[in-house]
Formats: structure tokens, sequence, C-alpha cells
């Protein structure tokens, strides 16, 4: 597949397009004839937000001459596929063991990396952390609630002594 390809396939080619003027008159059907203007959300920023956007109400935006990867970069730096990671959430609370548990869990069911949430970091088991996730193969994070100072120095000393890399 062509560049060129890549970027006019259509996302959900199953449904036919519908044109501008033909969701107008659906939709006012569907509201019983109440003006679509009437729909326009005024925020108190003065910005009005139509209650829809077609592709000619962008084409006059500066942005959409840009292209991803390009001089400004207004539209980001990436070109190619989606890099994003798959991470899991987990909130900890009490048993840290469970929560480990889990997160192995989820791993092995195809997340990238979790995170964690720790409301009480002095209680989390980081020697069973470095027993059950390969800290090499997988993204791990944390949200410290509390105790700030105390737990990365308590992690980086159990990294060091099992020799894991990081």
């Amino acid at each position: 597949m062509t560049d060129e390809n890549k970027h006019t396939q259509k996302l959900f080619s199953e449904f036919t397009p519908a044109t501008a003027a033909a969701w107008e008159e659906r939709a006012r059907k569907d509201l019983r004839d109440t003006p679509l203007e009437q729909l326009t959300w005024h925020t108190y920023e003065g910005i009005n937000i139509k209650p829809y956007y077609t592709k000619e109400d962008i084409q006059q935006l500066p942005a959409t001459k840009q292209k991803p990867g390009n001089y400004p970069f207004l539209r980001g730096t990436k070109t190619d596929a989606n890099t994003w990671l798959n991470i899991q959430e987990i909130n900890v609370s009490g048993d840290s063991i469970t929560a480990i548990d889990k997160a192995a869990d989820a791993l092995s069911r195809g997340a990238d990396g979790i995170h964690f949430i720790l409301p009480q970091p002095e209680h989390f088991d980081v020697v069973y952390l470095l027993g059950k996730i390969d800290l090499n193969k997988h993204a791990v994070g944390f949200t410290l609630l509390n105790k700030l100072d105390h737990f990365p120095n308590r992690l980086y000393s159990k990294l060091h002594a099992n020799q894991v890399q990081y």
C-alpha cells in the first residue's frame, strides 16, 4: 500500500456518505422542525460551536494545509503509524500483591505497560513487583499521593540490588 493510499482510505467504508444538506434535512425532521441554529452552543469565551461540522467548514483553517511532520508542526511530527502504548491504570488500595498480580495479568493479556496509583507508597511491595514484572520489557509508572521522597529511593535501591537494567 502506498503512502497516498494510506491517507485516502475511508474509515467506516460500509456507510454511505451523506451530504450536509441531507444531514440537515434529516436533523430538522428528527428535531420536529427546530432550527439547527438554535443548537449552536455559545461558550462564555465567545466561541460559537455548531451542532455539526462538515469538510467545507474546515477547508479555510490554516492547519488543514499543513501535513504532519512538516514545519511549523501544527499537526504533530509523526507521519507514520500510531505508536501509542496501551497502559493499564491500577489503583492500589491496601494489598499491593493483589494489584501487582492484576498488573501482571493485564500485561499477559496485551497491555503494554502499567501505571500504579499509590495512596500509601510505603506499603507497596517493590520486591514482589520486580519478581513478577520484567521492567526491561514493560513500561511501569507510578502516581504517589503522599510520602513522595521515600518511594523513589526505595524503588531505586531495590532495582540496584536486583541489578535491573533501566
